[in-house]
């Protein structure tokens, strides 16, 4: 999490220890991996190492759109009529 501080990370970030991560993310193989998961568990996106410049911010703009997105099942307004 060092990194995180040093890089001025302003999202949130998780660790587990390695045999207590979910089967799914087991196969991760190299460090740092970073997910972007959506609001409904769907990993969208996995990278391998350090992001830096427009990769860093790309990424960020990928986890601004996806915070934007409603969780399914969530109701949507809907349009009033006239």
């Amino acid at each position: 999490m060092e990194f995180a501080k040093r890089a001025k990370l302003t999202y949130p970030l998780f660790m587990w220890e390695q045999n207590k991560l979910p089967q799914l993310l087991r196969i991760i193989t190299g460090y740092p991996t970073t997910l972007l998961i959506d609001r409904n568990g769907k990993i969208r996106e996995v990278v391998f190492g350090i992001l830096f410049g427009e990769q860093k911010k790309a990424f960020e703009r990928k986890l601004v759109a996806a915070l934007k997105e409603k969780p399914d099942g969530e109701k949507k307004p809907q349009a009033k009529s006239k």
